[in-house]
């Protein structure tokens, strides 16, 4: 009603006030996504020359090579079995099965619309509140393994064919986008803020974003994926290259570095 709605205006008032005081505490930011830094410039009105935009970094083992572990180290742990036959792509969420993460909208639509792709396997990873109903899903096409240690993870990369990121947060940039990448799989995630930070340039580059909170949506995604099917070895190479230059761990700490000297040195 109208008291609540006054009520929770107040207290969202509050919070930016709070906010704000306490930003105008520091002398400088380091954003980790380009809506962090567009929300400090733009809503907080920090100054430009007070925000250092440095995306995190992840360290995937590679092979001497350059070729990713899931090209060439195949995992004695496996996920065959779990798809049923017939199954032409593996798609895997690997997560917290929580409602900021988007599991409301893989459970309400994503998994429906699978019904109509029955060659379509989604595998999902993760421990979180939506954890049971994961559990209880009796649809042949939809696989819930749990939470996975990392070695696991690795063979999860290694064996799933798209890796969808469901997330609405837009704070920030979830790593395991950056891992998928890494170990070059193609992406699917929601378009959000940080989607430009990770994947620039047009549809099927380097992967595809979608909303994910509509059945059209979806649809048209997984559609637009089996359509590209023979492509994704290609997407997976551009995706892995974009990530090496762009998303490393080293690269990481060398930005960190050189911001402290810049700040250290009269």
């Amino acid at each position: 009603d109208d008291d609540d709605a006054v009520v929770a205006g107040t207290k969202l008032y509050e919070n930016v006030v709070g906010e704000t005081k306490l930003i105008r505490s520091y002398s400088h930011f380091i954003a980790i996504s380009s809506w962090a830094f567009d929300s400090l410039l733009f809503a907080f009105q920090v100054p430009y020359r007070s925000i250092s935009l440095i995306l995190n970094g992840v360290v995937v083992d590679m092979d001497v090579t350059g070729m990713p572990l899931r090209r060439q180290n195949p995992s004695t742990i496996s996920l065959t079995g779990i798809c049923p036959e017939g199954t032409l792509l593996t798609v895997g969420v690997a997560s917290k099965l929580t409602k900021p993460k988007g599991h409301r909208f893989v459970i309400d639509i994503v998994v429906p619309q699978l019904k109509k792709h029955p060659d379509i396997c989604l595998v999902v990873a993760g421990e979180g509140k939506f954890r049971s109903e994961y559990m209880e899903m009796s649809q042949p096409n939809v696989a819930y393994v749990g939470k996975l240690s990392t070695g696991e993870m690795r063979t999860f990369y290694n064996e799933v064919d798209v890796f969808l990121d469901p997330t609405q947060r837009s704070d920030g940039i979830d790593l395991t986008v950056m891992e998928s990448m890494m170990m070059g799989v193609p992406v699917v995630m929601s378009q959000v803020p940080a989607t430009l930070d990770l994947m620039p340039g047009p549809p099927g580059h380097l992967g595809w974003t979608t909303t994910l909170t509509t059945p059209d949506s979806v649809l048209n995604i997984l559609s637009e994926i089996k359509e590209h099917r023979d492509d994704l070895p290609a997407i997976a190479k551009r995706a892995q290259s974009h990530a090496e230059h762009h998303f490393t761990l080293n690269g990481m700490i060398s930005a960190y570095e050189r911001l402290f000297v810049c700040s250290t040195t009269p």
